[in-house]
């Protein structure tokens, strides 16, 4: 059919139906394929729509089509009160409840929730969001989870992510595998492997960290490589570079300068120590505090006020 399609109850489906031009109706054409501005009452269903579709419960695809779900589409600006549901959606898809889909790329708005499997662009949801991979800017009132993103994710309250790139924001938490950009979480971050930015209301945790960390509280690693500061404590096996804490670094080894009130090597340091009292049991460098330990050194001289040196 080339032209106006209008139909006033729920039309029969055809197989192989093809429509082009304006579909009026309360179930849409009952096309196989849909090209054009479709209006539909309750709801559009037709398994591939290029164009406009617009209707007041769903856009999304036929039950009986001959394609499988993951072949459908619809492609150009899609709005729905209710929900969005296809194989692939490209362009704008808008809905008062919730879009499910494939993959997809454009702009992409949900009331409640939205759950993609492979999307690109801008996509956010009142709730909730779930994804596998994507790229571009996705934000969740509430929550989001993801396997691999790339870009601007932004969550009301947590986020949890397998890889991501890019820069994250959560009003609480930030839970992920491996990070790299700029991180920001009103509370806490645990991470396995992080690197850039990073900052946290109260605590920060992770296996590997490189760059520059900061936690309102404490901050724990295996590794701690950059520029690191915390409120309260901090504590890694290695900490290299720049470190701050507002009581107390504990390490095994220190290459760099360490500064806080009480600042405790287990092994090697090599670099500064700065605070009250500063303890290492292989000094190779300079310890400044009101009292200072170096167990590598022999008698009184491991023990000494205001300035101790080893090399």
């Amino acid at each position: 059919i080339v032209g106006l399609n209008l139909t006033l109850w729920k039309p029969g489906y055809n197989d192989f139906g093809a429509v082009t031009g304006l579909g009026v109706g309360l179930y849409g054409v009952g096309a196989e394929e849909f090209r054009g501005i479709g209006v539909s009452l309750v709801s559009h269903e037709v398994a591939r729509t290029r164009g406009i579709a617009v209707a007041t419960l769903g856009v999304g695809t036929l039950g009986d089509s001959r394609f499988w779900p993951d072949d459908s589409e619809v492609h150009g600006i899609a709005v729905a009160l209710g929900g969005i549901g296809t194989g692939s959606i490209r362009g704008v898809a808008l809905a008062g409840l919730g879009v499910g889909a494939g993959r997809g790329g454009g702009i992409l708005v949900a009331g409640l929730g939205a759950g993609i499997d492979d999307f690109t662009g801008i996509a956010a949801a009142g709730l909730g969001m779930g994804l596998d991979e994507g790229t571009g800017v996705f934000v969740a009132g509430l929550g989001m989870g993801a396997n691999d993103v790339r870009g601007i994710a932004v969550a009301g309250l947590g986020m949890g992510m397998s890889n991501f790139r890019g820069i994250a924001l959560a009003g609480l938490g930030i839970g992920a595998h491996d990070v790299s950009g700029i991180t920001v979480a009103g509370l806490g971050m645990g991470a396995h492997d992080v690197s850039g930015i990073t900052l946290a209301g109260l605590g920060v945790g992770a296996h590997d960290m490189t760059g520059i960390q900061l936690a309102g509280l404490g901050l724990g690693a295996r590794d701690l490589n950059g520029v690191t500061l915390a409120g309260l404590g901090m504590g890694g096996d290695r900490i290299q570079g720049a470190a701050a804490a507002g009581f107390r670094i504990v390490s095994e080894d220190l290459s760099g300068v360490a500064i806080s009130p009480w600042n405790r090597t287990h092994q090697f340091a090599q670099g500064v120590q700065i605070g009250v009292l500063n303890m290492s049991e292989d000094l190779q460098g300079v310890q400044i505090g009101l009292l200072n330990y170096a167990g590598n050194k022999r008698g009184i001289f491991r023990w000494l006020p205001f300035l101790n040196v080893s090399r």
